[in-house]
């Protein structure tokens, strides 16, 4: 869960450094050049600007192509829907040559360049026979999908729920597989040996599907959207696939031995640890089947053990025998094994052995949570880890997690210099906050509520800290900061030389805002951005872009996800539009309202 955006943050920064790359120059005529290298005295090379032609009209239909005389080529059309489309492309140093193209639309960002990482290859090459059962159903529900236009009818509740609720009979034995199109011999007429589809109106469903050739596919969902299934094959060479899944609140949860493994954590867990944390699990599956076995009313808290203080067991109490060996086991008694639950939910523990193994956790009532790991490697090396779990997500801290690369792109002084003092303007008005007594307002971080005053435009940037010279002052041309009552605000701030940060709020939460700046050498920044119910969602040309799906998507999924976003915004207006409390415990979903 947590190495995901590790890769995304890698991919990203990845591209963000090839378009980075892209200096453009000022136009001709205007005498505007690049910026002087910073380690050299000598003049620097005026680039000219070769062609910049832009064109947009009132519809929103746009048209821009620019080209310097070093090569580099930009060029972007869009239509009044929002599409867009275009090409990038220059010549690294080095005489490589870079060439990206792009479309933009209702399917997302989709570049095509040499230069963009592909991803692994599927860890097991996917049959023919498969495939062609694969592109025969999408061909069969494109064509249903054509027949079912064609008739007037009111769309499904049910996310991908057929129109037909009743049980599909089983066809015929002769219905077989399609033929191969690489070869005209007759082709084997594969059965299907069992095809049963229900479906009910609640949303529960189940379906299972067998050919002849030893192909199954079955799945069943109740009316939550819960869904589990199988699915298994045999290979040409012999070897059997075989995948069961679970796909709940968690997400899609496959198990096969042909899912290929996350890699090993960077650096070895001892076997000891791995022990205590086997004995840990052998004993929360033994105290899981001990309250099953008792009549009781379950928790309305996920995962809520226990709330009466767990005793401390006697010193004797040892680590598991190594199972690898046959001697004596060293006997490890536990010093310290504090346990406390709360019926408010709030609780507390800290356990701690005497070979040096500390994990201590405590969490509040909201489901916040943090704590500690500590143990030291049978090298000398010591482990510690501590970490905050709130609605920020999960937070390490350890000098043994691994680091992200470094920004592709380095940010420019003036740029880090503006930010240092924004956050030095921010620490100072919390700490005038923290004096005056007042109500702590229930919109998170919120600042004080009145307008704020621009300054002067004598105020400046602060002084760079690498010279002794008298600093460029930058005034502020406008810092306007306002907060109302019920959370809703808006501030927009910008600076003399370039520099716009602007962002606004409602009462429920939602952001929405602007970050814009100029390069030392001439390249734009530019990011706008939203943040709701459905997290951070940033848009930027600088941003990198995830690698292409390995496999094409077909088209019916395409429509079956865009059906189920839909259905999704028409129920978020719906919930909107409704008078109601908000409910006050974090990100506790309300199971009526998932249906």
């Amino acid at each position: 869960l947590y190495e995901r955006p590790t890769l995304i943050t890698t991919m990203k920064l990845f591209i963000l450094a090839t378009l980075a790359t892209v200096a453009i120059a000022a136009p001709q005529g205007y005498g505007y050049s690049a910026p002087r290298s910073v380690d050299s005295d000598e003049s620097v090379e005026v680039i000219p600007i070769l062609r910049d032609d832009r064109v947009r009209e009132d519809d929103g239909t746009h048209n821009f192509e620019v080209e310097t005389g070093n090569g580099i080529t930009i060029s972007q059309s869009g239509d009044s829907n929002g599409d867009k489309q275009g090409v990038i492309s220059f010549t690294h140093p080095d005489g490589t040559e870079f060439h990206m193209t792009f479309v933009a639309n209702e399917n997302g960002f989709q570049p095509q360049s040499s230069a963009i990482p592909v991803a692994p290859a599927f860890p097991h090459p996917i049959p023919d026979f498969v495939l062609e059962q694969i592109e025969f159903a999408r061909q069969e529900d494109e064509a249903a999908a054509r027949e079912a236009k064609s008739s007037i009818r009111t769309p499904s509740g049910s996310y991908g729920a057929p129109s037909s609720r009743k049980k599909r009979e089983a066809p015929s034995p002769a219905y077989s597989a399609p033929r191969s199109v690489v070869s005209d011999d007759s082709v084997e007429v594969i059965p299907i040996l069992r095809d049963d589809r229900v479906r009910q109106d609640d949303g529960t469903h189940n379906f299972d599907v067998e050919t002849g050739n030893g192909i199954t596919i079955s799945q069943s969902g109740d009316s939550n959207g819960d869904k589990q299934g199988v699915i298994s094959f045999t290979h040409p060479d012999g070897t059997e696939f075989h995948m069961t899944f679970v796909a709940n609140e968690n997400g899609f949860q496959p198990q096969s031995s042909a899912i290929p493994v996350a890699p090993a954590f960077p650096h070895p867990i001892p076997e000891f640890v791995l022990e205590q944390i086997e004995f840990a699990r052998q004993e929360d599956e033994t105290a899981a089947r001990e309250a099953k076995s008792s009549v009781r009313t379950p928790s309305d808290s996920y995962g809520a053990p226990s709330r009466k203080k767990r005793e401390v067991p006697a010193p004797s109490y040892s680590a598991p025998r190594s199972i690898g060996t046959d001697d004596s086991a060293e006997f490890i008694p536990i010093l310290r094994d504090s346990r406390v639950h709360e019926e408010d939910g709030t609780y507390n523990f800290d356990v701690e052995t005497a070979n040096g193994i500390v994990l201590s956790q405590s969490g509040d009532s909201d489901g916040d949570k943090q704590g500690v790991i500590s143990f030291t490697h049978p090298d000398g090396t010591e482990f510690h880890l501590s970490f905050v779990a709130n609605e920020n997500g999960y937070q390490p801290q350890s000098s043994a997690l691994p680091v992200a690369p470094a920004f592709p792109h380095p940010i420019p002084d003036f740029v880090l210099e503006q930010i240092e003092f924004a956050r030095q303007e921010d620490e100072a008005a919390a700490r005038e906050a923290k004096s005056s007594v007042r109500t702590p307002s229930d919109s998170y971080g919120a600042p004080s509520r009145k307008k704020r005053e621009v300054p002067a435009p004598s105020y400046s940037a602060p002084r760079s800290i690498g010279t002794d010279d008298s600093a460029e002052f930058i005034p502020i041309l406008r810092d306007s900061r306002v907060h109302e009552e019920d959370g809703t605000y808006n501030f927009d701030v910008e600076t003399a030389n370039g520099i716009v940060l602007s962002q606004s709020g409602d009462s429920d939460g939602d952001k929405q805002g602007v970050i814009s700046f100029t390069h030392p050498d001439g390249t734009e920044f530019h990011l706008s951005f939203v943040a709701n119910e459905n997290g951070y969602q940033p848009q930027s040309s600088a941003l990198p872009v995830a690698p292409a799906f390995p496999h094409p998507i077909p088209d019916f999924v395409l429509e079956q996800i865009e059906f189920a976003r839909q259905q999704d915004e028409a129920a978020a207006h719906e919930a909107k539009s409704s008078v109601r409390t908000p409910n006050s415990r974090y990100s506790a979903p309300n199971s009526s309202e998932e249906k």
